[in-house]
């Protein structure tokens, strides 16, 4: 029964409580940017100093739980939104208050959650953002390409080569020396991933320089069993979490695929922002083991950045060192592809906008495309004789006449 005109009661919006809130969750973020604007200070004060412990220490008190508290926190805060909404719906339509009272109602709930939450991001992850480049840390610079330059073919057919071999013996190491294990590439049962890459990260740490709370043990990773789907129809094949410190990774991708998505992710654990930075790092990482499948993920993660340099100035001699791989390898491609295909559509590319735009936000180069100049860090990682430092069969071609014909 509808509530006449006169008896209708609007929820009273406290308009000078919301905007306190408002200002000072505007003041924290404008602090934020005036930090941003020193990258020395965040990575001295921030990065490596008291403010790192942060979101270590989040990653450690989450990574007790056997669930994603990510996943479970999402689901109650979705379950109280739509319970909001649907009493306020309900009301409106029984007429027992005004839409605009509603409105303008929950307009001030969402900045209130904004007001809070954005700050929150940035004190506990988001301020890494604001770091020197990982090509000026590691003083990779010299050896990155200028602007405009063309990369040598030779060179580039060299490395393109070197890793595809690599690759190969890999995946020979895993399936006992055959060209094809008829099967896609698995990680055995029963293997941990945590603590092999987690020890990886810890032999990184003085190799790139970086503090010791960059070897500090993170919290495990999660796969969330409920948003797997979820993630798959938005393309998302794992992301990390700062207001939990979860490096949360899709189950459902083949599993020698996901060792590489989760050193990436474990890469955010340790404040490495810039998804070009992440899949470096995460790469590093798998090199860094001598457990067969990890390393697997990384050569064949190395291989395909310089294959996709390569057939940037020469498609042709990139084909040709495609040809080169293994069928299994071949099969272990599809695989993941054939993953992914499934999942193409209006959402993919809702998730792929909504991610392009967070990180143009947050002024990473590219959005989206970002993910790719991991290829150029990698290319810098060699021409300063990176691989060096993990093993001599990693070290590639010393000339470019080194180069393996197809």
């Amino acid at each position: 029964m509808a509530v006449p005109e006169e008896d209708r009661t609007d929820k009273p919006v406290a308009l000078w409580t919301h905007l306190a809130r408002w200002s000072v969750g505007g003041g924290l973020l404008l602090l934020v940017q005036g930090m941003f604007a020193d990258p020395a200070w965040v990575e001295a004060h921030y990065v490596r100093g008291l403010l790192g412990n942060i979101p270590w220490g989040l990653s450690w008190l989450t990574g007790w739980a056997p669930f994603s508290v990510a996943e479970v926190g999402l689901g109650i805060i979705l379950a109280i939104e739509v319970l909001l909404l649907l009493m306020a719906s309900s009301d409106v339509l029984a007429r027992k208050r005004r839409l605009g009272n509603a409105l303008w109602g929950g307009f001030a709930h969402l900045l209130d959650l904004a007001a809070f939450a954005l700050p929150l991001f940035y004190l506990v992850w988001g301020m890494s953002y604001g770091r020197p480049k990982a090509a000026e840390r590691l003083g990779y610079e010299p050896y990155l390409p200028v602007a405009g330059e063309q990369l040598p073919v030779d060179e580039l057919q060299a490395l393109a080569a070197w890793s595809v071999d690599r690759t190969n013996e890999a995946y020979r190491a895993i399936h006992g020396d055959v060209d094809d294990g008829l099967t896609v590439t698995e990680v055995p049962e029963g293997l941990d991933l945590h603590p092999i890459l987690e020890a990886s990260y810890a032999s990184m740490q003085a190799d790139l320089g970086e503090s010791d709370l960059f070897a500090r043990e993170r919290g495990p990773f999660k796969e969330p069993r409920v948003a797997g789907t979820v993630m798959s129809w938005f393309g998302i094949s794992g992301i990390y979490v700062p207001f939990t410190g979860e490096a949360t990774v899709n189950p459902l991708p083949p599993s020698w695929s996901r060792v590489h998505t989760t050193a990436h992710e474990k890469a955010h654990q340790r404040l490495v922002a810039s998804e070009d930075e992440a899949n470096f790092y995460g790469a590093l990482a798998c090199l860094y083991s001598d457990v067969p499948v990890v390393q697997y993920a990384g050569r064949h993660y190395v291989s395909w950045q310089f294959l996709r340099l390569l057939g940037q100035v020469d498609r042709e001699a990139a084909r040709a060192q495609w040809e080169r791989f293994l069928p299994g390898v071949h099969r272990d491609r599809e695989a993941v592809s054939a993953h992914w295909k499934q999942f193409e559509g209006p959402m993919e590319e809702a998730g792929t906008a909504i991610n392009d735009a967070y990180l143009k936000a947050h002024d990473v180069e590219g959005g989206v495309a970002s993910y790719g100049r991991a290829r150029l860090l990698l290319l810098a990682w060699v021409r300063s004789g990176g691989p060096a430092l993990i093993s001599e069969e990693m070290v590639p071609p010393t000339t470019l006449e080194a180069a393996v014909e197809p």
